[in-house]
């Protein structure tokens, strides 16, 4: 099933409204080493960056693989 690229873009600002008004859930804390490593290899892999972008150009179609960009927080700069 392909959702249009309208439909997709007001659903996920809705989910991102909502998950604003929530709490941070407590696996974050508990496992904050393992987050900040899976974050760090996220924004630093190059294999990682090379499943994305295969990910991206080869499993969704167009509409979705411009949103799937933005799932994952590959700007933001490693923890230290």
């Amino acid at each position: 099933m392909r959702m249009n690229r309208t439909a997709y873009k007001r659903l996920q600002e809705l989910a991102q409204r909502v998950a604003k008004t929530l709490p941070v859930p407590a696996f974050y804390d508990r496992h904050a080493s393992a987050v900040r490593f899976a974050d760090d290899h996220l924004v630093t892999s190059e294999l990682l960056h090379q499943c994305r972008t295969y990910l991206d150009e080869s499993s969704w179609s167009a509409p979705m693989a411009s949103a799937t960009a933005n799932r994952w927080p590959v700007t933001r700069e490693p923890s230290s």
